[in-house]
């Protein structure tokens, strides 16, 4: 299990080794959506689709991932993309950098893009 610090507040970050937030590496490649193409061990899209409403989407993904996903779902034409999740963007702002794994999936993303 990866373990986050994460401070009580932004403005404290020198004292952010005192609340941890635990990560189940399940967890850390929700955070990585595909858009337009599937890539091992991430959430595709199409999948969302099924589970969320628009509002959901844009909890989870953001307000342009949500709408990249709502297209998909219009039947428009998306170019293949990926999507970090809000989550990780708070994950990030927390420790001030990324996971090794999170930073794997983008590779992973990066090269179904290139494939799609």
């Amino acid at each position: 299990m990866a373990r986050v610090h994460a401070p009580k507040n932004l403005n404290e970050r020198s004292k952010s080794k005192n609340r941890v937030i635990p990560l189940q590496s399940h967890q850390l490649g929700e955070m990585v959506t595909t858009i337009g193409f599937s890539a091992p061990g991430l959430t595709a899209a199409e999948s969302l689709l099924k589970k969320n409403t628009y509002e959901g989407l844009k909890v989870r993904l953001g307000g342009k991932g949500a709408g990249l996903v709502s297209m998909v779902k219009l039947g428009a034409p998306v170019p293949p993309a990926f999507n970090l999740s809000t989550a990780l963007c708070a994950l990030y702002l927390a420790r001030q950098n990324l996971p090794k794994a999170v930073v794997d999936n983008c590779h992973t993303a990066i090269a179904g893009m290139e494939k799609a």
